[in-house]
């Protein structure tokens, strides 16, 4: 009989030993996902973080371009007008100085039949 004792206080030692790894085991098993899911938040967080800056760098980038066209843009019509009013002051000019070889070639005929 006292063999059989000293064995069930042996098993019921292993089972409350057990027990209690188990709960130990779990509990790691519990801290360790939640260590994981906050790793995994930080590391999303953090690329959610890098690409907001390559976002900012990007817009800034298509931002800055589309300000270089339209400058460009504004230069190119700005230049086209200039030409365009140097084109009609020398038209004007080549009239006034066609204009004037005929006067002057009036004046030179009747100069001449004088």
């Amino acid at each position: 009989h006292g063999k059989e004792i000293k064995r069930n206080i042996l098993f019921l030692t292993r089972s409350r030993e057990r027990r209690q790894a188990n709960i130990v085991f779990v509990a790691m098993k519990e801290e360790q996902r939640i260590g994981r899911r906050v790793r995994q938040m930080a590391t999303t967080k953090e690329r959610q973080l890098e690409s907001a800056a390559t976002d900012l760098w990007v817009d800034m980038y298509y931002d800055m371009n589309y300000k270089r066209v339209n400058i460009a843009r504004l230069v190119r019509r700005y230049e086209l007008r200039t030409q365009q009013a140097a084109l009609e002051g020398w038209q004007e000019e080549l009239a006034y100085l066609r204009g004037a070889y005929g006067r002057a070639q009036v004046v030179q005929s009747r100069n001449m039949s004088a």
